[in-house]
């Protein structure tokens, strides 16, 4: 077997080691509330930030976390030195770096998940059983254990007590479901970003031989 043929099996080989996380929790989650019984459905409420109500679902969250539910479901999460994951600091990068909120009367406060974020500033955490109504999560999202075919729920407080995402548990598909959004550091855009640089390998292994045979 040549060098170059070696060169190609072994790029290829290290092209599926990468691609393959991406592709499995790319296809994990999906737009909309579960079309299957043991799927959790995911609320998530940005309207505080003057964004839209998304629903996802995590097909196979039943057992897990409420925090494995949100991650399963295609949210990207971002919490804070002290807490890691288990306190939500951003979900899909918003409260953004950049975003400056009004915080308790005071404008100009922007989110850098460095602390704790403030009272006032928050993401709370719902959930609701098949066919029931929201609840306030009394335990972080990563202690609590969600049931197959129940709603989380993820809602920001911004100036305000907590308040339950603005869509019914059982009516979460009307809740505008999006598209996957390739934000910066999604599990899609860094998908896309690894297929476009495999495909420029491969072009230039390909160009490589051509030469070689020359």
């Amino acid at each position: 077997m040549g060098r170059s043929r070696r060169a190609l099996i072994i790029l290829a080989a290290l092209i599926m080691w990468l691609i393959a996380p991406g592709v499995a929790r790319a296809e994990g989650g999906y737009p909309g509330a579960c079309r299957e019984p043991d799927g959790v459905s995911v609320v998530v409420d940005f309207t505080a930030l003057g964004g839209d109500v998304i629903t996802r679902c995590a097909p196979d969250a039943g057992g897990q976390s409420g925090l494995a539910a949100l991650r399963d479901a295609g949210f990207e999460i971002t919490g804070v030195p002290d807490w890691g994951d288990s306190f939500v600091c951003r979900i899909d990068g918003r409260p953004g770096v950049d975003q400056r909120l009004t915080v308790g009367g005071r404008a100009g406060y922007r989110e850098t998940c460095t602390n704790t974020p403030p009272e006032a500033a928050h993401w709370s955490s719902w959930y609701a059983e098949a066919g029931g109504a929201w609840q306030f999560s009394q335990l972080g999202a990563d202690r609590r254990t969600v049931a197959p075919g129940s709603t989380e729920g993820w809602s920001f407080a911004l100036n305000a007590a907590p308040a339950p995402p603005g869509a019914d548990p059982d009516q979460g598909s009307d809740a505008s479901p999006a598209e996957p959004r390739e934000t910066p550091g999604s599990p899609i855009a860094t998908l896309v970003g690894v297929i476009a640089l495999a495909a420029v390998a491969c072009a230039a292994v390909v160009i490589m031989m051509r030469r070689r045979r020359r």
